[in-house]
Parts: structure tokens; sequence; C-alpha cells
């Protein structure tokens, strides 16, 4: 946020410098035009809802991604923690990117399966369940595509993600 004139510093000698922007800055600043700037949030609103589609087609993929990482795990527990740190990386972008597409309930859903992933302990197989019925819910979320915070039936479901035994720690 620029300061404006009442509140600019001057120096001790109460001298003031005047810098002259250079050619290539004057050359931006005239592509920048001036314009309300609810019709520039109304423009970027409609951005996002015109990617929202192809957003859920990244998230699908991200959630078979997912899957295979919590298979791999399984499967080859001396590999785990590189296919979980993956696994939570994913998790992690669908949390942040939720939001922006319209998509609240993926976000706080996803943000859950951080928290289960963080806080899983070695030896602990609790933790993969809860964390599979985690993913359970963003396969619902996603491939229904719900959009906002999915309603009552979103708080139905994201109380039951939280109540699930042996992860009091959500």
């Amino acid at each position: 946020m620029m300061k404006e004139d009442t509140e600019a510093t001057l120096p001790d000698d109460g001298a003031v410098e005047v810098i002259q922007p250079s050619e290539a800055l004057r050359a931006k600043a005239a592509l920048v035009v001036e314009t309300d700037p609810d019709a520039i949030f109304r423009a970027a609103d409609r951005a996002l809802a015109d990617k929202a589609d192809s957003f859920l087609d990244h998230a699908r993929a991200e959630l078979s991604t997912l899957r295979d990482l919590f298979h791999g795990a399984a499967e080859a527990p001396e590999q785990s923690e590189g296919a979980l740190r993956r696994a939570y990386v994913i998790a992690h972008d669908l949390k942040g990117q939720g939001t922006s597409y319209g998509f609240s309930l993926m976000t706080e859903v996803a943000g859950l399966l951080c928290a289960v992933l963080r806080a899983r302990r070695a030896g602990d197989g609790e933790w993969r369940r809860v964390a599979e019925k985690h993913v359970e819910a963003l396969e619902l979320v996603i491939g229904h595509g719900i959009l906002a915070d999915g309603g009552t039936l979103g708080r139905r479901l994201v109380d039951r993600l939280k109540g699930l035994d042996g992860m009091n720690t959500i």
C-alpha cells in the first residue's frame, strides 16, 4: 500500500529529492487502464469461474495420485515416508486452491487430511484408516463438484471426519 504524501518522511535536512521514473516504468504505467475496482473484481471472479471445470479435472487427477500414494505406502512401508510427504503436498495444494475456485468444502476436507498426515505416529495404523476416510470424502466432494461449503450435508461430513476415532488432535 502506498503512503499518502502527508505521511512521507523527509531527510534530516528537510530536502526533498524527486526521482523521475524511467522510460520503462513510464511504458508499463501507460498500460494500466483506470477503471472501476469492482469491475476488476467481477472480471477476476468470472475468470476463476471459467477455470473451475479445469480445476476439477486437476483435482480428480490429484485424487488418483493420492490413492496411488496411499496404496504404495501400504505395499512398500520402507518407501512410505516419501509417499506420505507427497500426499501431504497434494492435500495442502487442494486445500489452498479449493476456495479460490469456489470449493470451500474441498478446502476444509483437504485441510483435515493435512492435519491427519501431520499427526500420524510411526507404527500407529489408525491414522491410515482415518486418512482413507478423508480421501473418500474428497472423492465425494470433487466427484460431485460440490461448491461452497456443501450446506448442511457438507457440515455433517466435516463434523463426522473431525469425530473419527483415534485422531482427536484434528
